[in-house]
């Protein structure tokens, strides 16, 4: 009897375990996509010390930033500084964004339009697509890697 018992106490345990740990990451979707556009929006008015806040330490960055990776919160920082800094208007506008978490990775992506203005230049527009991975530890989820790439314009031209 006393060890039905404790196997019963045992499932309880269990489960509650799961349950707590569950709900530290109830939804990982909704809590990455909310991440991501915190991000953009930072990005769009012009913060690049809110867009950088949510990177990890070992951030790398590939693509239309620089022709080299970045590698490096510290690096990734000054690149969006002098980015920003170089540009009256930018505005990044997702397309149909995709999301997929499983575990203590999780990803972003999808198409983009890409709207710039340099201080005394025309207004320019790029479309391209992205990916941002993620890592969650510590109860937050972090920006690990982020690649912007550009489509060629025959891709898109039928837009």
């Amino acid at each position: 009897m006393s060890r039905m018992r404790n196997q019963g106490l045992a499932g309880i345990a269990l489960v509650v375990g799961v349950s707590l740990a569950t709900a530290s990451q109830a939804d990982p979707i909704t809590d990455l996509r909310a991440l991501f556009d915190r991000d953009v929006a930072a990005l769009n008015a012009h913060r690049p010390e809110a867009f950088v806040a949510s990177a990890h330490e070992g951030i790398v960055v590939l693509g239309i930033l620089s022709p080299f990776p970045v590698d490096g919160k510290p690096a990734f920082r000054e690149v969006m500084r002098q980015y920003l800094e170089d540009y009256a208007e930018v505005t990044f506008t997702p397309t149909h964004p995709e999301f997929s978490a499983t575990h203590d990775s999780g990803i972003a992506w999808g198409h983009y339009t890409l709207v710039t203005r340099m201080k005394d230049g025309p207004r320019e527009y790029a479309f391209g697509r992205y990916s941002m991975a993620y890592t969650y530890a510590d109860g937050t989820w972090a920006l690990t890697a982020m690649h912007l790439s550009p489509l060629q314009p025959s891709y898109y031209s039928g837009y």
